[in-house]
This record gives structure tokens, C-alpha cells and sequence, in this order.
């Protein structure tokens, strides 16, 4: 997001930001697929140990 404000200057736009934002998040789950899989099994590990009910 930095490098886009400072790439746009004055001509930030809404439209910019978005792409800038989305466009690198679905990077980083494409390049790190093993990172967000181990992500999300220590995100259903801490689901099924509960702690609540």
C-alpha cells in the first residue's frame, strides 16, 4: 500500500488502493500456500479445543 501512495503521489484513488491491497494479499496466498495452509490448521486446532459451552 505504501509503494502505491508514494508511486500515485497526489492521484491516489480509491480504486488504486484496492487493487494494490487485494491484488498483493491474493499474491502472498498464491506464493505462500504452505504458510496459509499451516495457518489454518493451527486455526482449527484452536476451534475444536473450544474453551467455551
Amino acid at each position: 500500500m505504501r509503494l502505491y501512495a508514494e508511486g500515485a503521489g497526489d492521484h491516489v484513488t480509491v480504486e488504486g488502493a484496492l487493487h494494490a491491497w487485494i491484488d498483493t494479499d491474493l499474491s502472498v496466498q498464491i506464493d505462500y500456500a504452505d504458510q496459509w495452509i499451516a495457518f489454518g490448521k493451527i486455526a482449527a486446532q484452536g476451534a475444536r479445543a473450544g474453551g467455551s459451552g
